[in-house]
Formats: C-alpha cells, structure tokens, sequence
C-alpha cells in the first residue's frame, strides 16, 4: 500500500510541475514566441526528442524539482519569436501563465473535494459528516500525553480499559473515558502516519483546568459535502482562507531562513510528501485530492514570491524594466536569476536531506 501511494504521490508532483510548464508552453506559442526546450526537472538530460515539425527539444532532467521552458531571446537574443522582442503585457502573460495553472487546478479541485466531502472540523452533535475521527491538536508539555509519547495529528481510533475496547468517533466519548478512569492505566489505539500504535498513560487526577486530564486538546474531524452548484463558491473560500495561511507561513520561513538560517520544521520536500502519502491515501480519496491541491496551491504562493529565479521574480525585473523604460543589463539580470536558482537547488537539497533523514 505505501509504495502504490507513494507512486500516486511522485505522479501527483510530476503531473502539477507539468501543468505548471504547459501554461508557459501554451501562453508563449500563443503570442509568437518560439519554444526552444519544453523540460521536466533540471539538466543534466535524462532523454529528449526533437519534434520534427517544431523543431521544440522535449526533455526528462535528473534533477526532479521543478522543470522549465525554455524560449528564445530569455538570454537576450533578438529575431523572429524572441522573448525580447514582445510587449510588456505579452511576456507578462507568459511568464505569470504557470501561477495562473497552478491556481486554477487548485481551485477545481477544492470543488471536487467539496462534492465528494471535505475535510473539515466539526461537532460531536454533526451527524451528517462522512468517516469522523478525533485527532489530537496540542500537547501539553510535560503532561502524562507528552511523556507517554503522543504527538500533534495523532488520530485517536480507540482506548482500551480492562481488556475492553471503546471504539472513538467522538471527542465526548474519550473525555468521558479519560474521566472515568482518571489515575488507572488505559490504553489509546493510535494511527500515526502509516503506523498502528498503541500508547500506555495514567491521567492525572488533579489537573489545570486549561490542560484537562492527559493534556491534549482534541478535534472532531469529517468529510463535509456540499450540493455541486455550491461547490465553486465553497472552492473559492477554500483557496482564498488557505491562501491567507499558506502566505503566512512561506513569509515566517523566508524571514527565518535568511534571519537565522533554520528551515521550519513543518517543511517537508518531495520526498517528505511521499512518506505522508501512506496515511493520506489511507484516509480517502478526498483527502488525497485536498493534499495535491494544497500542493498546487502552495507552488503558485511560491512562485509568485519576488525573489530571483522564480516566476514572482521574474514580473518584477519586467516592471522595472517597464518603469524606467529601457531594459536591464542581461549579465546582470541572468547572474541575478542563476544566484537565485543555485539557492534554491541548495534548499531543496537540505530539505531533502532532513526528509530522508527523518525516515530513518
């Protein structure tokens, strides 16, 4: 079941970063520009071929992070189809064509997630909700949770008392528990990613009240669906409030990175989001959709960043080009754009690596 979903995971990425390229691809053939390289991951080439007719090299790189097209007069050569040659609003519209991908495919299937059900957090008293779980939110330091080894986004599925197992759908039931049995050893069945756990811990008997008994705060979560007509709109909430967040915390970790160089820890790389994808699959379809729009979304906030190399940093050079009304010095510019492009190979490496060393 992992490696199945951890293929689903890999084609998930590819097929956004594809996505990501066919609106460059499209936009520029679309305004005259002449496509030179249509290219999935970075140099060195894996296979290319040559079409015929186009004479456009499509190529497979080794390095699996991202992917590019390129066309002619980026580097500052002039002629029929260059870049160069076109108006502000003609490579405005390219280079922003692959955001503007990535939004849209997250967007449609925020829709589909919310006609199949989406996940949400809900009330105990929600009857209607489809596969509800109680997942553990917080962690109180020092608590008999936090000794015992639970962790934020621990899915309680059940507590064992005296041999007998109450099954968990609802925060209630295991409060009630917890109190029942408050100073006797119990038992909570949890999933943890892609692993079944069981997990020993005494509740305390005298306590804070903010903390409760084992010091967690728990939720209730399910999939909530809506009628189809409904669905853009909830859609558009979705990516507008996620939007919001996910700015948010890609501003938090620039500053953090370049204030006193950590990556946060909640980061994960490629290969981080295939040693998730075990339990997301586990969940349902409509978790897995969530995670590849969430995905979707994220590269179009990422891109869409001022910083050189990236899209976001791209438009910016050609608004200033526009402002002063004469271009920028090409060396300058392509060494600019290459210093951002060799940090961002570097962070992927590093986020990368703690990846992989967190799987072993």
């Amino acid at each position: 079941m992992m490696w199945i979903a951890g293929i689903v995971a890999i084609l998930s990425l590819s097929f956004l970063i594809l996505a990501h390229e066919i609106g460059h691809f499209f936009v520029a053939q679309w305004t005259g520009m002449k496509v030179e390289e249509f290219g999935i991951g970075y140099p060195p080439r894996l296979f290319s071929y040559r079409a015929k007719e186009s004479g456009i090299v499509y190529s497979i790189n080794w390095i699996p992070f991202g992917g590019f097209v390129k066309i002619k007069g980026e580097d500052g050569e002039r002629g029929e189809g260059s870049f160069k040659e076109k108006s502000f609003w003609e490579k405005s519209a390219v280079i922003l064509a692959g955001v503007a991908m990535n939004l849209l495919i997250a967007i449609l299937l925020f829709g589909a997630v919310h006609i199949l059900g989406s996940p949400s957090v809900i009330e105990d008293s929600n009857i209607t909700a489809l596969n509800p779980y109680v997942q553990i939110a917080d962690v109180v330091p020092d608590s008999p949770a936090d000794v015992a080894g639970l962790k934020m986004g621990d899915i309680i599925n059940g507590v064992s008392v005296e041999n007998n197992i109450i099954d968990i759908e609802k925060v209630e039931t295991v409060q009630n528990t917890v109190m029942e049995y408050k100073g006797e050893q119990i038992k909570l069945l949890i999933s943890r990613e892609s692993e079944q756990m069981e997990i020993s811990l005494i509740p305390r008997v005298e306590y804070p009240d903010d903390e409760g008994a084992m010091g967690v705060g728990l939720v209730r979560a399910g999939l909530v669906k809506v009628v189809w007509y409904k669905a853009p709109v909830e859609a558009l909430k979705s990516t507008w409030d996620l939007t919001k967040l996910i700015f948010a915390f890609l501003g938090d970790m620039i500053v953090r990175l370049f204030t006193k160089g950590q990556i946060p820890a909640d980061v994960v790389g490629p290969v981080g989001i295939v040693a998730m994808s075990g339990q997301i699959a586990s969940m349902g379809f409509s978790y897995v959709l969530w995670v590849i729009a969430m995905v979707s979304l994220n590269l179009f906030l990422i891109n869409l960043f001022p910083l050189p190399a990236l899209d976001g940093g791209r438009f910016i050079f050609l608004i200033i080009e526009k402002i002063k009304g004469s271009p920028i010095n090409e060396k300058v510019e392509q060494w600019i754009h290459l210093s951002g492009f060799v940090m961002l190979i570097v962070l992927a490496v590093l986020i990368t690596a703690r990846d992989v060393i967190r799987l072993f």
